[in-house]
């Protein structure tokens, strides 16, 4: 994927499933006013998903769930509300969509979350306006540090939680190990293939 990082210091990916279409996430750790934050969530008062980080493996698996939650939209097949809801659903293997929101999304007490944005890009839209989404959002988290996304895995994932919600095996997990291969593909597997099958 052609990443690119922008002024304001979010990480910017092109969608793979919808054309024209970018996606920014950024991470914000030690969140000092998460009530708030979560009470936003909840009235649409934010203008991204925010999804909790201790069930996201890495940029990869929030990805793939990302342009998955796109697909949904430009189908016209969503099972949720918004894109943003969409986004958390696409995230958790069941198809309970309160259970996915609660699961995937922050609650009031949250302390780290990855922020999600959706921005179609057409003539009249330009990255200002993007630049100017990216600041509000971010101005509307109060926390203690912001960075771009881990470079490799998200080191707050709680692994034992992530394995027995998608029900990855321990001989998947074995397998993984030995092939030298990134755990990251039992995940993204499991998002990717959510529609066609259910865990």
């Amino acid at each position: 994927t052609m990443m690119t990082t922008s002024s304001t210091g979010w990480m910017r990916y092109p969608s793979m499933s919808v054309p024209n279409v970018t996606i920014s996430m950024r991470l914000f750790q030690a969140l000092k006013n998460p009530a708030e934050v979560h009470t936003a969530a909840i009235q649409g008062h934010l203008a991204g998903a925010l999804v909790s980080t201790k069930l996201v493996y890495d940029s990869l698996h929030l990805l793939t769930a990302a342009n998955q939650a796109l697909a949904h939209q430009s189908e016209s097949r969503m099972a949720t509300k918004s894109i943003h809801t969409e986004l958390l659903y696409c995230l958790s293997p069941t198809k309970n969509i309160s259970q996915s929101l609660a699961k995937f999304g922050m609650n009031s007490s949250t302390a780290s979350v990855v922020a999600v944005l959706f921005h179609p890009q057409s003539a009249d839209i330009s990255s200002a306006s993007l630049d100017g989404l990216e600041s509000k959002l971010t101005s509307q988290l109060d926390c203690e540090s912001s960075h771009s996304l881990w470079p490799d895995t998200n080191p707050e994932c709680d692994l034992v939680e992530l394995f027995e919600l998608y029900k990855v095996t321990p001989e998947e997990q074995a397998l993984s190990k030995e092939s030298g291969d990134s755990l990251s593909y039992c995940f993204v597997t499991r998002v990717a293939c959510k529609d066609v099958v259910t865990v």
